[in-house]
């Protein structure tokens, strides 16, 4: 039996604490939340409240670090244009529901958490929402896009956006192509994480509303009444 411990710091700094996600990385965890919902500009979109639980992930000058605790990003990801057309995004949702085992899923009605609902609990609203592929054990390769955008007073700022590149199952590493071709090990999310990079803001990139990325976190208009709508959960649970 142990009975004397003698602190290591650097295993310590890698349990984080609950944070968000700021680098390019390879994250496993779970979606809390799958939201499909359609902007102002009429393109359709699925935004995911996903939980991380395991890490390892990219700085800007290319240090690679690895973690483990509780990490919770909100990413958008477009799957129809303001016209209706079939975007990447929706090659995304494809690739999720390969690595998830998902054949066929619809969209239900339902509670959508807002961003700041572990903290205000009216942070709801009616929505759809994707129950097939919450609640499961799956891994992301994302990568961060830096932005500019213009904040409610008038001033430029620097944000960011998270992208999904490759999802992939988290019980053997394989993307959904490795999965398809039944390749004998998984080879694809650890190559194109080697090489990548976070994403610069283009000298020549238009400035932003902070509507248009949700910089900073987007909030979903707030709507009340719930009939017809199943129980909601505490937001502690969502969380």
């Amino acid at each position: 039996m142990i009975t004397s411990f003698t602190r290591n710091d650097e295993r310590a700094s890698a349990v984080a604490g609950f944070s968000g996600i700021s680098h390019t990385g390879i994250y496993t965890g779970f979606i809390a939340q799958a939201e499909i919902a359609e902007g102002k500009s009429g393109a359709q979109y699925l935004e995911i409240a996903f939980k991380c639980k395991q890490w390892k992930e990219k700085d800007a000058n290319g240090n690679v670090s690895e973690g483990t605790g509780e990490r919770v990003a909100f990413i958008r990801t477009y799957i129809t244009s303001k016209t209706g057309e079939r975007t990447f995004g929706a090659d995304i949702i494809d690739a999720m529901m390969v690595c998830l085992g998902v054949s066929k899923m619809d969209a239900v009605k339902g509670v959508v958490y807002g961003r700041n609902a572990s903290r205000d609990k009216s942070d709801q609203h009616q929505g759809y929402r994707l129950p097939d592929i919450e609640k499961k054990p799956i891994g992301l390769l994302i990568q961060r896009e830096d932005r500019l955008y213009t904040d409610n007073t008038g001033v430029v700022r620097e944000s960011f956006n998270l992208n999904i590149l490759t999802p992939f199952d988290p019980a053997n590493g394989k993307c959904a192509r490795e999965i398809l071709e039944k390749a004998d090990k998984a080879t694809v999310v650890e190559f194109r994480f080697a090489t990548l990079k976070d994403k610069p803001v283009r000298s020549n990139a238009p400035v932003n509303d902070a509507a248009a990325y949700g910089a900073p976190a987007h909030q979903p208009a707030q709507t009340t009444g719930s009939a017809g709508m199943p129980p909601a959960p505490e937001p502690e649970d969502f969380f």
